[in-house]
């Protein structure tokens, strides 16, 4: 991760699972809830992944980000970051850098099929 953000990148903690949850057996992801050494490499932290909610990232105040996986046209639905202004890939590395707000918003499953 440090090499990572060394050469230009934006560290996105994604799945960050609390240790101890019960859909977190076995996940590497919930060392972030419990290490703040790792945390401090990180530049957001998902605080939705499509419709699971780490509820940690919100009360810790970390820089948030919501996304999801995306393996099918209905996976589409669910939280996702909008990041303003930037309008080019390098702009948008830079401003998941920073500790400047992005938006959340809630794309549903009807508008976004209906969409496509």
């Amino acid at each position: 991760m440090r090499t990572a953000a060394e050469a230009g990148a934006a560290i996105v903690a994604a799945h960050p699972f609390e240790h101890g949850s019960s859909t977190s057996d076995g996940r590497l992801t919930r060392r972030f809830a419990r290490d703040a050494g790792l945390r401090e490499l990180g530049h957001r932290f998902e605080l939705f992944n499509r419709n699971v909610l780490f509820g940690w990232v919100a009360e810790t105040g970390l820089p948030a980000v919501a996304a999801g996986d995306f393996h099918r046209l209905e996976d589409l639905s669910g939280w996702k970051t909008i990041v303003p202004e930037p309008s080019h890939e390098e702009a948008v590395v830079r401003y998941l850098r920073s500790r400047r707000p992005v938006y959340l918003a809630r794309l549903e499953a009807e508008a976004t099929l209906a969409a496509a």
